[in-house]
């Protein structure tokens, strides 16, 4: 029996790679599965989406899928609607008669409530009509759910960090990768336990904040942060680098790749590196790679 499913998150909680990879694995078995979005969303272009990640797909726009007649339907297995948060009352009741009388699962993806906590239309009446609601959750080092503890000002100067605060400043979190300079040793030793008693990482950064020297880098597409503090999250993780993977063609975060493309180590250097892992699927594409087989991207 078809269902209507409504997968929900947070910007930032990977929602359209999650998309993605499910089209991804219908694809796999052998079957159809068709990826729709509001045409209201041209952030990836017309009939386009694409996440921060890297995965991307043609897609129709919602208007061409209420177009479809029922035979132009049958083929596919699944119906996935990528930032369903735009879509109308009559619009999801569109998908409603899709998975009631068409037998047709249908998956939508999107923002729960806007930054003032308000649901949006669309996510309001699949909220009120799905038959199942999961949250996409984005998680911190901890392990717990990821709360937003950095805030910029207007020139985009990092003017607090907070450690899980309970009204976040910003939609900004602090993902957890650091660099010190040699005072931190020094610093770190002035660090007190916290309420919960425990050395907390942000003191230490409001101690570089409070004389100046902070700065942080946002991390825009492109990037995931994928956490890996439990068994399952690690298997989520490993899966989605699996799958990323499979659809590019190619392996990602390759550090000897890297160095060679920020001119840190020379083609015969590569080459020496390709040569230890011998036949390996990692060894040949290090070799790919030196010998211009695999097109590198330079920095801006």
């Amino acid at each position: 029996m078809a269902k209507l499913y409504f997968r929900y998150g947070v910007m930032g909680s990977s929602k359209t790679a999650n998309a993605l990879m499910v089209r991804y694995n219908y694809e796999e078995r052998g079957q159809d599965a068709l990826l729709v979005k509001p045409a209201v969303d041209q952030r990836d272009g017309a009939r386009f989406v694409a996440s921060r990640a890297g995965l991307s797909h043609p897609c129709i726009y919602f208007s061409d899928l209420m177009e479809m007649t029922p035979r132009q339907l049958k083929p596919y297995a699944c119906i996935i609607v990528d930032e369903a948060q735009f879509l109308q009352k009559a619009d999801i009741y569109y998908l409603v008669h899709l998975v009631d009388d068409c037998n047709i699962p249908v998956m939508c993806y999107g923002l729960r409530a806007d930054f003032k906590g308000e649901l949006f239309p669309g996510s309001y009446h699949l909220l009120v009509m799905a038959d199942k609601l999961e949250e996409v959750k984005t998680i911190c080092w901890c392990g717990k759910k990821a709360t937003f503890n950095a805030r910029f000002d207007e020139n985009g100067k990092v003017i607090s960090v907070e450690e899980k605060p309970q009204h976040p400043k910003s939609n900004y979190c602090i993902t957890g990768l650091y660099f010190y300079d040699n005072r931190v040793v020094d610093m770190a030793k002035r660090v007190k336990p916290s309420a919960r008693g425990e050395l907390e990482i942000t003191d230490l950064n409001k101690m570089y904040l409070e004389d100046g020297s902070l700065n942080v880098r946002t991390l825009g597409r492109g990037y995931a942060w994928l956490d890996t503090g439990t068994m399952d999250s690690l298997y989520e993780a490993g899966e989605f680098v699996r799958t990323v993977q499979r659809a590019q063609g190619l392996p990602i975060a390759i550090v000897e790749e890297i160095a060679y493309e920020n001119g840190w180590i020379s083609k015969e250097e590569l080459l020496e590196s390709a040569e230890r892992y011998g036949k390996s699927p990692y060894g040949k594409h290090l070799k790919d790679v030196a010998e211009g087989k695999v097109v590198i991207v330079p920095n801006d």
